[in-house]
């Protein structure tokens, strides 16, 4: 076998190790020591970042920020790589949004140059139309970091309806998934000892608390999480009776805790919420509207009925501005 197969070799050898030994590699290639430390050496000269600890129990490790060994893909898995980065671009705010832009330029800069050219031909032939921008939440790495790492937070949390007031949480979260332009955490709050969901963008500041993660929920994840969920006094139970037409969107889009059940009007969705989640159940229910025969009970339909209120008025005055900007440039000409 060639050399510089040898290297490969063992470079995805050390890549998968957290740390190594000279004794161990000459063990597991059936090199002797100094053939062992010429590979190490032509290793380094590659750019594969190690360094060494001396003693009787020292041996080599890899710089963790190097720890992803290199990759090659076809043309056709390069292409889908390049579409879901152009995607990206799409979300507004995500988490290591400050990374995106180092991440592609370095993978346009890995790429052949005839696949390059290719790419940057169809970086714009690419559009995503009418997307909807998730809200700016500065604070979306940090939890993103806090639920890899199982940790507590601190958190000041924006109330949904009363500006400039806040309240203080200790929550541990439990992931976060974007919905009609927003990204929420689903957490578990140390304090009320009480599954929650938060809005991302109304976490205004985030503290992390060395504190003890609550172990009970290590295996709690986005689709069992309402497990937690315990119904409280304030609870709402809720009934939204729908057309036909408004099944085949239940049916493409509903979650864990919703039941779809005929009614002599046609069909109706059932659940129930805490008070925190009002507005997230209003934004879903907002698909519906064409097809919305009622709303029980009734605070929950004036609440419905108000927010699309208050969208018809949004895409009203989007329209009005629309239409001014059309007759200034009508006036330039």
């Amino acid at each position: 076998m060639k050399k510089y197969e040898n290297v490969y070799k063992i470079m995805h050898y050390v890549y998968k190790k957290d740390r190594f030994t000279l004794q161990e590699l000459m063990s597991e290639f059936n090199i002797s020591k100094s053939t062992a430390l010429r590979y190490i050496k032509a290793l380094e000269d590659i750019g594969v970042p190690l360094y060494s600890e001396l003693g009787r129990y020292g041996g080599y490790t890899i710089l963790d920020t190097y720890k992803i060994p290199p990759l090659t893909f076809t043309p056709q898995e390069t292409y889908a790589l390049f579409f879901s980065l152009k995607a990206m671009e799409q979300m507004g705010s995500m988490p290591f949004q400050a990374e995106y832009a180092a991440i592609q330029q370095k993978f346009l800069d890995s790429v052949a140059p005839k696949i390059k050219a290719t790419l940057e031909q169809l970086k714009d032939r690419i559009s995503f139309g009418s997307f909807k921008a998730m809200n700016d939440c500065p604070q979306l790495e940090a939890i993103l970091l806090a639920v890899t790492q199982p940790s507590v937070l601190r958190i000041v949390y924006q109330a949904p309806k009363a500006a400039g007031s806040t309240t203080v949480r200790n929550i541990q979260p439990i992931g976060i998934f974007a919905e009609h332009g927003s990204w929420y955490c689903p957490a578990f709050d140390l304090d009320k000892k009480e599954y929650r969901l938060f809005r991302c963008d109304r976490i205004k500041e985030l503290a992390l608390l060395e504190k003890e993660p609550f172990h009970l929920i290590e295996q709690v994840d986005l689709y069992n999480r309402l497990q937690l969920v315990h119904k409280g006094s304030d609870t709402i139970a809720y009934r939204l009776e729908i057309s036909l037409e408004g099944k085949e969107i239940y049916n493409r889009h509903h979650y864990p805790n919703m039941e779809l059940e005929e009614s002599e009007a046609g069909f109706a969705i059932t659940g129930w919420i805490n008070p925190s989640e009002t507005d997230f159940l209003l934004h879903y229910l907002h698909q519906f509207a064409p097809y919305v025969l009622n709303v029980h009970p009734r605070s929950l339909k004036q609440a419905f009925l108000a927010s699309l209120d208050m969208q018809r008025s949004k895409l009203i005055a989007q329209a009005d501005d629309v239409k001014e900007e059309h007759n200034d440039a009508g006036r330039t000409i």
